[in-house]
């Protein structure tokens, strides 16, 4: 983008220092497009961030099992989570928010089991459930693949944000493995988030049993901001 398409766009404006030098010094125009590149990741409807966690995180490279466990927790690593956080002042209403997540399951016999999104999560705690499926029965199974995805929208903002989040799950060893699970089950309600503040986003899963066998590991796990909102 040039400085004349900028200054259209009100990214670089003609009363500005900046947008006067870069007329004359190349130098300079380039200091003004990297400014304006920075304008238009924190304005409305701009690319905003997309930060990761990965398998390179941790010290072993080996995906730590997270068993032994029946109440709503995270499901990452205690000491590498949460680690994944949306600056607090930079969702706006309409914002949107991708999650993408995938690992392994473990189990033994037929338990039950949830999986879902939190906020602030970590260790064996579920922080605030953002969305969660519908009690799964599990099958008997080592290192079954999944890998599950989300939406985030902002509904409104402040101490006492609303979102909405709604996403779906696919390869998790149940009975019907192949299929789409849909997170939430049901008509998805809206969850209390605290736009002031950073948060964390993690997954987080129950099982029925307690068994060392009930397992979810972690491999990957993404957040991106794909629209600032208005």
């Amino acid at each position: 983008m040039g400085l004349l398409t900028a200054t259209r766009r009100g990214l670089i404006k003609p009363g500005d220092r900046l947008w006067a030098d870069a007329r004359v010094d190349p130098e300079l125009r380039e200091v003004a497009e990297y400014a304006r590149h920075l304008r238009a990741m924190m304005g409305p409807n701009g690319y905003v961030q997309c930060t990761n966690w990965a398998i390179g995180d941790l010290p072993t490279g080996t995906p730590v099992a997270v068993n032994t466990f029946t109440t709503v927790q995270c499901i990452m690593p205690a000491a590498y989570a949460p680690g994944l956080y949306l600056p607090g002042g930079t969702l706006h209403p309409g914002s949107t928010i991708r999650l993408r997540t995938w690992g392994t399951q473990g189990s033994t016999a037929t338990p039950a089991t949830t999986i879902g999104y939190g906020l602030k999560a970590v260790g064996a705690s579920a922080g605030t459930s953002m969305a969660v499926t519908a009690s799964q029965t599990a099958v008997a199974a080592t290192t079954a693949v999944w890998r599950m995805e989300a939406e985030v929208t902002i509904v409104s903002t402040g101490t006492s944000g609303t979102a909405y989040c709604i996403g779906q799950i696919v390869g998790v060893a149940t009975t019907t493995p192949a299929l789409n699970v849909l997170i939430p089950a049901s008509a998805p309600a809206t969850f209390t988030i605290d736009t002031t503040a950073g948060q964390s986003i993690s997954p987080i899963a129950s099982w029925g049993t307690s068994n060392a066998l009930n397992t979810y590991s972690v491999y990957g796990h993404s957040v991106e901001v794909l629209t600032a909102g208005m």
